[in-house]
């Protein structure tokens, strides 16, 4: 997550969907070992006069990323996930392994799961669960949803990557590639989701076409509640979040969520910055959560689509309610601030220009398919990355 001060000007550029950018300060407190930030392969430094992506609720540089990893990849099956008692969820994992000389390197992996209570006197209970949805407006609705979930869950532990710099996003999604069996580093990874040349990390519009590359399917979501993830998480589905490094550190940051525990009162991550099995209690998850539309990402197989579907309803999650919300909240932030550097920052072609790639985005979303080619267009005029307008206009029917 980049973040930039011009003193002169009084304007602060921060990255917040395109994370981890910039050289992050040491967190107060850590779970684990703090990984280098070392860059490898390195990035190019951004070019100032240039900066502006905005892809979430700040801005990103655009620069030049070095060439990919040539490292083969390897191909195993995902790892078994467990769940801690008191509530057990067991889960068969069957992967198909045939393979024609012209078959796709990726797997789709066929996983059943089914809870069923460890004991009588530990069964878990259907809960009532009103969560504050923030939406675009700074209030909160509440969400009410019935739904029967263990009291804690694990997945992992997910397999460990420690980011390079500013390299949190494609070692996320890494991770969670290699849960299913489809092993990537994190710079074969960085070459397809940063191939924009953004120094302060990623930014998620590329990942459904990658994902589809490797025979896999992916839920980008916004509006997300906690329950939400702990719904994911018990059904069998890692999740990556996109939030701040913590409630002290107000740097963007993708992390995947691999487990919770109520009696411990939060979620855990393995954490390709602060380390793995990083606890994060809810409150503190809920806080830095609120900073980029609650926006969570779930990568699957093409056969587990129904299950993911199912979840998520179950949850209370709905596509159209959230994306509204946030497609509304995108067209707020494109009237100019009252402040004079702010606005003539705000009102130039560049920062309209990528503030039109979000609007393009939740369009997408909705089905707006004629708004989302027009707001393609004025990204473009407004000197957008032709690689992430590219991201979004290969979605469109």
């Amino acid at each position: 997550m980049l973040r930039v001060r011009a003193s002169a000007l009084g304007i602060l550029l921060v990255t917040s969907l395109a994370a981890c950018g910039g050289q992050l300060p040491s967190p107060a407190t850590t779970n684990g070992p703090r990984p280098a930030l070392t860059a490898s392969p390195p990035v190019a430094a951004p070019n100032l006069g240039n900066a502006g992506a905005d892809v979430g609720n700040g801005l990103a540089a655009v620069a030049v990323v070095a060439p990919p990893e040539t490292t083969a990849p390897v191909d195993v099956a995902p790892a078994v996930s467990t769940v801690a008692p008191p509530v057990a969820i067991e889960r068969t994992t069957v992967t198909s392994t045939s393979m024609s000389t012209n078959a796709a390197t990726a797997r789709d992996a066929a996983i059943t799961t089914s809870a069923t209570a460890a004991a009588t006197t530990q069964t878990s209970k259907a809960q009532a669960v009103t969560t504050a949805v923030r939406n675009v407006t700074g209030t909160s609705s509440a969400r009410t949803t019935a739904v029967n979930l263990p009291v804690r869950a694990s997945l992992g532990p997910l397999e460990f990557i420690s980011q390079t710099l500013n390299n949190c996003g494609p070692a996320s999604v890494a991770e969670v590639l290699n849960y299913w069996g489809i092993y990537r580093t994190q710079g074969q990874v960085q070459a397809i989701l940063r191939a924009d040349g953004n120094p302060g990390g990623m930014v998620p519009y590329g990942v459904p076409s990658y994902m589809h590359s490797l025979g896999m399917d992916v839920v980008i979501g916004v509006g997300g509640t906690d329950e939400e993830i702990k719904a994911l998480v018990a059904a069998g589905f890692p999740v990556i979040v996109n939030q701040w490094v913590s409630p002290e550190n107000h740097y963007g940051h993708f992390r995947p969520i691999e487990a919770y525990d109520d009696a411990r009162g939060g979620f855990v991550s393995s954490d390709p910055y602060l380390g793995p099995d990083h606890f994060i209690s809810y409150a503190d998850f809920d806080e830095i959560w609120n900073t980029n539309s609650r926006r969570f990402i779930v990568i699957y197989p093409p056969s587990r689509q129904a299950a993911v579907q199912a979840t998520l309803a179950a949850s209370g999650w709905d596509k159209a309610t959230t994306y509204q919300a946030d497609l509304t909240k995108q067209e707020q932030r494109q009237t100019p601030h009252t402040s004079v550097a702010n606005a003539a920052f705000r009102n130039s072609d560049y920062r309209q220009g990528y503030g039109a790639l979000n609007l393009a985005w939740d369009e997408l979303q909705l089905g707006q398919f004629d708004a989302a080619r027009a707001s393609l267009k004025t990204a473009a005029s407004g000197h957008a990355n032709p690689v992430v307008v590219n991201w979004i206009a290969q979605l469109l029917p």
